[in-house]
């Protein structure tokens, strides 16, 4: 099955389990800071993709403190739900079903660090982008920043973009957190 398909099918199975078992306005009433997400763990025992959180406009980071910014406040007062599927070579088999809430460690630790560090290289005009036969690489924080979270496109096409104060036109860009970090949390059982 290719990946689009079995996505789809994972968020059509869980929708169909929360309106089997609750009724929706009742769903909607308990959990309006709930956030369902389906992660797919591989036959190597990984997670197939990094968990997108939300798009952060680069531009506007040096005038938002983490403290005041919209990811934080996302973080701080969302729970997610992550119903998780595991491949069994033909077909998604439902793995588990975990609530979760980010510490306040590694939220004000980890994702903090990632954040004030893309907010200083546009403040201090230190973004890189640099066109290689892939692509338009860049110098945010990578999946490898600091094992937890990282910048990456998070756009409709490589054409949408946005234009920094500088004059550069970069990609939108959305906060993610790492596929290797939430399999250990939630699959190794290692909290952080």
């Amino acid at each position: 099955m290719d990946k689009s398909k079995a996505k789809s099918n994972n968020y059509r199975l869980t929708t169909n389990l929360i309106n089997q078992n609750l009724e929706v306005n009742d769903f909607k009433k308990h959990t309006s800071n709930i956030s369902v997400r389906t992660l797919q763990i591989t036959l190597n025992n990984s997670f197939k993709e990094h968990l997108s959180l939300m798009r952060v406009p680069l531009k506007r980071l040096p005038e938002i403190p983490w403290e005041s910014s919209d990811i934080k406040a996302y973080l701080e007062e969302t729970t997610f739900l992550f119903v998780l599927f595991k491949e069994d070579g033909l077909n998604n088999r439902l793995h588990d079903v975990i609530k979760w809430k980010m510490d306040e460690l590694t939220l004000n630790t980890y994702c903090k660090e990632v954040y004030d560090f893309a907010a200083n290289l546009v403040s201090e005009n230190r973004l890189e982008l640099v066109a290689t036969k892939k692509g338009v690489v860049n110098n945010l924080p990578s999946s490898s920043f600091n094992g937890i979270a990282h910048f990456r496109p998070k756009a409709q096409s490589a054409n949408d973009k946005e234009t920094l104060l500088n004059g550069q036109r970069i990609t939108k860009q959305g906060f993610w957190l790492n596929s290797d970090f939430l399999y250990q949390l939630l699959i190794g059982k290692q909290f952080f």
